[in-house]
């Protein structure tokens, strides 16, 4: 009997597989396609591929991923709605749909995808799209953003950033003049020659305003007025640590140790872990330099890609 290999986001997220195949290289070049998706073998419950994949790509197999459940959800009977607030809503997408909050509006999905792609991590809405900028909710807002996104100035329409590309697939963008956020897609597999955005905002509402149900989150230019700021995610961040720990007083003692070699560092939490992080670079190279400054000064060191 041969080997059966699964198109599908976890071993366990079968309702939305994409497809079963006998040939490996068949089920390769699907997950290829739909970012975020892997290989597993069905008889031995192992996963056999998992496509190298960028920040941006995972965002945007996140968001796809989302609007792929969105609308096979409708046809069962779901309802999602546009909530600017008087709905309760949920800050990540899997506990909307635990918890039947099914209520969203432009900048939750966006950051619900930002989330399920481990571009970052966070507790609750830390920022909106607002008249081409970013208004920031918390005193850490931006220096958090700029440490996973690069931050970039447009003042253009999405068509014409499209048509020169200057628009990349996973580009978050906000619009001048109104409160909204959305995320470019590029090309969605099977519809080669359209361009698609991410968009769960009052443009896919069947009806305007507050509470109006969802048809889907994806839609082709939603909206084409001028945009202002977008955040790109960084591909390739490279932390230099100089240990983690369990306790965070093992980690403030290494932290003074660096501190008093001469190095810029402070305390990261990274789960349940304590990071001291000497720096976060785009550039290996840069962050292998840093690394071998403080390995001169007898400090363990390490680098590391998140």
């Amino acid at each position: 009997m041969k080997d059966i290999y699964a198109v599908q986001r976890t071993l366990k997220d079968s309702e939305n597989r994409l497809g079963l195949f006998h040939e490996l290289e068949n089920a390769k070049r699907l997950a290829d396609q739909y970012w975020g998706f892997n290989v597993y073998n069905i008889e031995t419950k192992k996963l056999v591929y998992k496509p190298a994949i960028k920040k941006s790509q995972a965002l945007v197999g996140a968001l796809l991923y989302m609007d792929r459940v969105v609308r096979r959800e409708i046809t069962e009977g779901y309802v999602w709605r546009y909530s600017n607030g008087s709905l309760k809503k949920e800050n990540t997408f899997a506990k909307a749909r635990a918890n039947n909050l099914r209520n969203v509006n432009c900048v939750d999905g966006v950051q619900w995808g930002i989330k399920m792609s481990k571009i970052t991590t966070g507790d609750g809405l830390s920022w909106y799209g607002l008249n081409g900028g970013f208004r920031w909710l918390r005193k850490d807002s931006e220096a958090r953003a700029k440490r996973y996104f690069n931050i970039i100035s447009f003042d253009m329409k999405p068509k014409k950033a499209i048509k020169y590309g200057l628009l990349h697939p996973g580009d978050t963008c906000t619009f001048y003049g109104m409160a909204h956020t959305n995320c470019y897609l590029g090309t969605k597999p099977g519809e080669e020659g359209n361009d698609w955005f991410f968009d769960s905002g009052h443009a896919n509402c069947t009806c305007g305003g507050e509470r109006a149900p969802f048809r889907c989150f994806t839609k082709r230019l939603p909206y084409n007025g001028k945009m202002g700021l977008i955040l790109r995610p960084i591909d390739g961040v490279f932390r230099v640590q100089c240990g983690v720990f369990n306790s965070k007083l093992l980690a403030k003692r290494r932290l003074n140790l660096v501190k008093k070699a001469g190095f810029d560092v402070k305390l990261e939490r990274d789960g349940k872990e304590y990071v001291v992080q000497a720096g976060l670079f785009d550039i290996e190279e840069n962050a292998i330099n840093l690394s071998r400054k403080i390995d001169e000064a007898g400090i363990p060191v390490l680098v590391k890609e998140i």
